[in-house]
């Protein structure tokens, strides 16, 4: 995943390189999107696109993680947690298009 994304020269070829790789190539691509986001963003219309194909629930979820700054927060009476998330959920459907 780290070789996709050292060779890559925009989001695009990073997933396409980590695919290319072979074996476990979603799990792959999946962390190379990770890391290439993190580095050239998602172009807009990948985002688009991946909305195109999602259920209204995953929409909100997208949603809400987007309103909350990208932090996903978890309460109960015994646990909180804040975290980061995100690239892994576009990266998976960028692929499967």
């Amino acid at each position: 995943a780290i070789v996709a994304f050292l060779e890559s020269t925009d989001f695009e070829s990073a997933i396409r390189l980590a695919v290319s790789i072979g074996g476990d190539s979603d799990t792959i691509a999946a962390i190379t999107g990770s890391i290439a986001e993190a580095f050239y963003g998602v172009p807009e219309h990948f985002k688009s696109a991946v909305l195109d194909y999602l259920p209204d629930e995953f929409i909100k979820v997208l949603s809400n993680f987007d309103n909350n700054k990208g932090k996903w927060k978890i309460s109960s009476s015994s646990l909180n947690i804040d975290f980061r998330a995100g690239t892994i959920f576009y990266s998976r459907f960028i692929i499967i298009l």
